[in-house]
């Protein structure tokens, strides 16, 4: 039985909410016994690691996430992202 109070919450989480680097770091530091710190220090050498395999032309696949491919558009370099369909 679903209460009023869980319906009212789902209804305001309608609108997806924009979490950044520093968020999203504190979150997995939340989740592991790494510090927020060690965890920006790992999710920034990600992040760097994911754009030169982009540059590359190389394709990011991450299994059950999607995969990110690097495309040339007027001389620029735009990131695609595709959402996996398995789950």
């Amino acid at each position: 039985m679903v209460t009023k109070k869980k319906t009212e919450a789902k209804a305001e989480k309608a609108t997806p909410a924009t979490v950044g680097r520093q968020e999203l770091s504190r979150r997995v530091a939340q989740k592991t016994k790494l510090s927020q710190k060690q965890v920006g220090e790992v999710l920034e050498a990600t992040i760097d690691t994911v754009r030169e395999v982009l540059q590359e032309g190389d394709e990011v696949r991450l299994v059950g996430f999607g995969s990110l491919q690097g495309t040339h558009e007027c001389g620029t370099q735009r990131r695609q992202s595709t959402e996996s369909s398995a789950h």
